[in-house]
């Protein structure tokens, strides 16, 4: 019989050990990059980048139709508008002289008549000092009143009246249906400088001062102004529909002349248009 304090030697090895239930340990599945070059990352690559161009370009629609809705939404100054003209082939059909038929000048009485002080540079001076009263309220007196130094404006009427000439039409002191005048001194007589200013759009008359008046381009020609007499200035060219504007001044300083014509009559200043085709 074996006895209970028997000494007993370890196992030397496994197949002497004991056995233990032991849990297998999980199998780690082994991750792989994919390669960079291949398919699936070519697809990636290929929609980023269409992306971004859909989204440069939408971007770029998006600010084109901002600007649009601000230039169509911003306020436009008509005068500074482009003059179109209204004579469709006017140039073609007339181009043959033969073609056309004579007639007379025409009578332009012009937009308006302003005043303007060189010893008051900055005062704009009110365009109809009178007016009427009718049942739709005051309406300004159709005035073309000639008081120096004046601005007045013109534009070209109809298409091949293109010679204009400034006329200067001084009633006789006897003609009661004419405008009443005064040309103060001892021979009734003044000489008046005529301008030809530097402009082609339409004068702003509420804005219109010495200070602020077109440049001088041209001088026309000079005027000597006396009861009963009517001066005329060399022709030049004016295209249809154009502007024509001038400034009519003393020679001499501490002239005056001022004349107010009303019912569209053909006195103090007016312009003529003479055929030229």
């Amino acid at each position: 019989m074996a006895n209970d304090n028997e000494y007993s030697s370890l196992p030397q090895d496994d197949e002497q050990a004991p056995l233990v239930d032991e849990k297998p340990e999980p199998e780690v599945a082994e991750i792989t990059s994919a390669p960079s070059n291949g398919p699936a990352y070519r697809i990636i690559r290929l929609a980023t980048l269409i992306i971004v161009v859909c989204t440069v370009i939408d971007s770029l629609l998006f600010l084109q139709l901002g600007l649009r809705y601000w230039k169509a939404s911003a306020p436009v100054d008509p005068d500074s508008l482009e003059l179109r003209s209204p004579y469709i082939g006017f140039d073609d059909l007339y181009r043959n002289k033969s073609r056309s038929s004579p007639h007379g000048p025409i009578f332009n009485l012009g937009r308006a008549l302003m005043q303007v002080s060189s010893a008051e540079p900055n005062k704009v001076f009110p365009q109809w000092p009178d007016s009427w009263m009718s049942p739709d309220g005051l309406v300004p007196m159709d005035d073309r009143h000639l008081l120096i130094s004046t601005i007045a404006q013109f534009r070209v009427r109809d298409y091949g009246m293109e010679n204009c000439s400034f006329t200067l039409e001084i009633p006789a002191k006897d003609d009661t249906d004419a405008p009443q005048f005064t040309i103060p001194g001892p021979g009734e007589s003044v000489e008046l400088d005529v301008w030809l200013l530097s402009t082609e759009r339409r004068l702003k008359f509420h804005e219109l001062s010495w200070k602020t008046k077109p440049a001088r381009q041209k001088h026309l020609g000079t005027w000597t102004a006396s009861p009963g007499s009517s001066q005329h200035l060399p022709g030049y060219a004016c295209k249809s529909g154009s502007y024509q504007t001038v400034e009519v001044t003393c020679s001499t300083p501490g002239c005056l002349l001022d004349m107010n014509v009303r019912d569209r009559k053909r006195f103090g200043l007016f312009l003529k248009q003479y055929q030229t085709i």
